[in-house]
């Protein structure tokens, strides 16, 4: 018998298939260089769609630039962009959640598959942006099997 909380089915675990956790601050961004944070390998069999879901809080020194959040195939910032979302950060307190969704496929071969969460500034001179990882909340990188 299960106390409390949402029990896990079997089904659930069974569909994410990479995931990558960090429990420690990522660098600073520094101007408008785009920065590698998370990075998440994962095995795709042909013909199924997958879901790449980044989540992570970050703080930020200002309100009035601009900044872009990638999802890319490949390792590091040079890989095709998958999807991105614009964001003005909304608070220059710690812990705003951050959390983007990407449908990738159908993949065209099994074979192993790699993304890369980034973030940049894309507009503004004055502030940064720091993505958080820490005990209470892990940023994560993951990939699950689509519906």
């Amino acid at each position: 018998m299960i106390l409390g909380g949402n029990p896990t089915k079997v089904t659930d675990v069974t569909r994410r298939v990479g995931t990558t956790l960090a429990t420690s601050n990522a660098s600073t961004t520094s101007g408008t260089t785009e920065l590698a944070v998370d990075q998440v390998t994962a095995n795709v069999i042909s013909g199924n769609r997958y879901v790449i879901r980044w989540v992570f809080k970050y703080t930020g020194t200002s309100t009035a630039d601009q900044y872009v959040v990638r999802i890319r195939e490949g390792s590091g910032t040079g890989g095709a962009e998958v999807d991105s979302v614009v964001f003005i950060p909304q608070y220059t307190a710690n812990n705003i959640t951050l959390i983007m969704d990407v449908d990738w496929g159908p993949a065209v071969s099994t074979t192993s598959r790699t993304w890369t969460g980034t973030v940049q500034r894309i507009s503004g001179t004055t502030s940064t942006v720091t993505p958080v990882g820490g005990s209470t909340f892990r940023r994560r990188l993951t990939v699950e099997l689509a519906d």
